[in-house]
């Protein structure tokens, strides 16, 4: 029977909710969440239990930030105390579990979680994105304008990347309308929500531009079976390749912070790594794919 398994994280940071939810149906599967770094968190086989998780947010800790750290051993002590152990951590995000039936919660105060998250969103989900947006302005010359407009699969192309490019300013608008409802909603004394309509959005956007480039692709190569078996294996390169570019920055964000190094160098070295291996994927995939 297997052991471990890997599964891609389809949440955003803000909806807490949604995960809590989602890590304690996994448990009573008999999947314990184990580590959530990066795009692809782990689960260990367990017996199948009713284990509450709570979701919390340390700003001021990230991927990034040396370990041992201060303010992170304090909250797991203060946790450890009421019964909730420390699980996995993904970039501020902190996730607890707690198998007592009705476990006291670690956020009593609606008005510090959003605080909390509000900060965690701006460090380590609005700078980012707003930095991967720029950058794909920059690339855009790269991207499109060399790519021959007689190719079949263009339109296409230029959909998915446009679908991308307005990513950004939609899930800015969204998140920034959330955090006004939000606030409006602890200032009443009401629970604070958790963001479900970002991770839609994400969802959605991703599942679209998938399911156009994989029908264009099929489309595309149905009327040469050989060249397309070739284009086939290409693309598969091309998206493990991908997806190990993702691993291992995220796997070098560890290795870096495990060893002292700042955040600021952290960030630098690992940040301006994925950014040349991803650069030179996209020359790849202008030149050999299409």
């Amino acid at each position: 029977m297997k052991k471990s398994r890997l599964r891609m994280n389809l949440y955003e940071l803000c909806d807490w909710k949604a995960i809590e939810h989602h890590l304690a149906r996994q448990a009573a599967k008999g999947w314990r969440l184990r580590r959530a770094e990066g795009s692809f968190w782990r689960y260990e086989r367990a017996e199948p239990a009713c284990v509450q998780y709570e979701v919390t947010y340390l700003p001021s800790v990230g991927e990034t930030t040396p370990r041992p750290d201060p303010n992170l051993q304090e909250l797991d002590t203060i946790c450890a105390a009421a019964g909730w152990r420390h699980v996995a951590e993904w970039s501020g995000m902190q996730i607890y579990e707690n198998e007592a039936a009705n476990p006291a919660p670690i956020e009593t105060d609606e008005r510090l979680r959003l605080q909390a998250i509000h900060a965690t969103m701006l460090r380590r989900y609005i700078a980012p994105l707003a930095l991967v947006f720029l950058l794909e302005l920059m690339l855009l010359g790269i991207m499109v304008i060399p790519l021959q407009i007689a190719q079949t699969t263009m339109p296409v192309l230029s959909i998915c990347f446009i679908l991308c490019l307005l990513y950004a300013p939609l899930a800015f608008a969204e998140y920034f309308a959330w955090y006004g409802i939000a606030s409006l909603a602890v200032r009443l004394d009401r629970p604070c929500p958790s963001n479900r309509a970002l991770t839609i959005l994400g969802q959605g956007i991703t599942l679209v531009a998938f399911a156009l480039l994989i029908s264009t692709f099929f489309l595309y190569n149905a009327s040469s079976p050989i060249s397309g078996a070739f284009r086939t294996v290409r693309w598969g390169i091309y998206l493990a390749l991908y997806f190990l570019v993702g691993w291992g920055v995220s796997r070098l964000r560890i290795y870096l912070r495990e060893r002292g190094f700042s955040s600021v160098a952290n960030s630098a070295i690992s940040f301006g790594l994925g950014f040349v291996l991803y650069f030179i994927l996209i020359l790849w995939w202008q030149s050999a794919l299409w």
